[in-house]
């Protein structure tokens, strides 16, 4: 028996050489996996997705590493990001011997307060605001409850007049609706009928849903609330005053995210910033070769035309001697 343990420690020794080893990269060290990467470091996932869904996630970056992956929702103070709040759990994946992992990221169920909008899908780990120095890629998440971005009024609204309310991050498909409670508790469905656009597409774009108050109410406050009539929810409320003479407002602009990892020597996203570089050098090396390749080719064609030419005047001189010859005989036949 104790000559087993020492061969099972030499097997587990050699199989432990035989195996490549798997270096952890801790927290959110992006350095350590773009700097060690022989190919650009990423974490790539589609550019909308929506909640209570998986999506694939592919993440390059060095060799035999393990790491996490974290979802993040984009909190914004006007166009600042103001936090990255952690969204789901951390997904911890093993890069490959070619630096290459797949992975399926779930996107949680928003709770019911939440509207969907930006979200940037990353390395676990990530602290502050500041995404230059992180490697990530951002996608637009549709929810139940979209991010208004206004009808282009304030707290008071025109009556009788139809109203464009304007969202995004949406779930494909989902139909919404504006309601407002009158006096006695009731509620009541304002949107406009026959007018396009209720029902919401991609989460990156911009919806319209059009509403009408009714002419005839009185000048104060009345409930209103947004309805998606897809899942039977309200998922947004506010207070407004019908009025007359009501002061416009600009509509919210729908925010756009920064650059990812442009500070990484190695992510994806500076080599895609030096393809401008490359590009310009290849149309001026195009440019100047442009000429080199076809003067030559003009100058023999033209000497294949003239070689082509003297092959033929051989040929063609008797007949043109003969033709001479013809015409002086005629000439002196006409004399006599």
């Amino acid at each position: 028996m104790s000559s087993i343990w020492p061969r099972a420690a030499a097997l587990g020794a050699a199989l432990a050489l035989m195996t490549p080893a798997v270096a952890l990269a801790e927290g959110a060290d992006a350095t350590a996996l773009c700097a060690q990467a022989d190919h650009p470091c990423s974490v790539r996932i589609d550019p909308v997705v929506r909640e209570a869904a998986g999506y694939p996630v592919t993440v390059a970056g060095a060799t035999n590493t393990a790491t996490a992956l974290q979802a993040y929702r984009v909190l914004l103070d006007g166009d600042r990001i103001a936090a990255l709040e952690p969204y789901g759990d951390p997904l911890p994946v093993s890069l490959n011997a070619a630096g290459i992992a797949q992975a399926n990221l779930v996107m949680p169920k928003l709770p019911a307060q939440d509207a969907g909008g930006y979200v940037l899908v990353g390395l676990a780990g990530e602290r502050g605001t500041d995404v230059s120095a992180m490697v990530g890629s951002f996608t637009v998440l549709g929810a139940s409850r979209p991010t208004l971005l206004g009808d282009g009024y304030g707290d008071q609204k025109p009556v009788g007049q139809v109203l464009d309310l304007q969202y995004y991050a949406a779930v494909p498909g989902t139909r919404y609706t504006v309601d407002m409670q009158d006096d006695t508790g009731a509620w009541s469905d304002l949107s406009a009928p026959g007018q396009p656009g209720d029902i919401a597409a991609s989460p990156d774009a911009v919806g319209h849903l059009r509403y009408a108050l009714p002419r005839g109410l009185a000048s104060k406050q009345y409930a209103f609330r947004l309805r998606n009539t897809t899942l039977g929810e309200v998922v947004a409320d506010w207070h407004a005053t019908p009025s007359l003479s009501p002061v416009a407002r600009s509509r919210t602009t729908v925010w756009t995210p920064p650059p990812v990892g442009n500070r990484i020597g190695n992510s994806a996203t500076r080599h895609a910033h030096r393809t401008g570089p490359t590009k310009l050098a290849a149309a001026v090396i195009v440019v100047i070769c442009l000429p080199i390749t076809l003067v030559p080719g003009m100058r023999a064609a033209r000497r294949r035309r003239h070689l082509a030419r003297l092959a033929l005047a051989p040929a063609a001189a008797p007949q043109s001697r003969a033709s001479a010859t013809g015409a002086s005989v005629t000439t002196a036949e006409d004399g006599r």
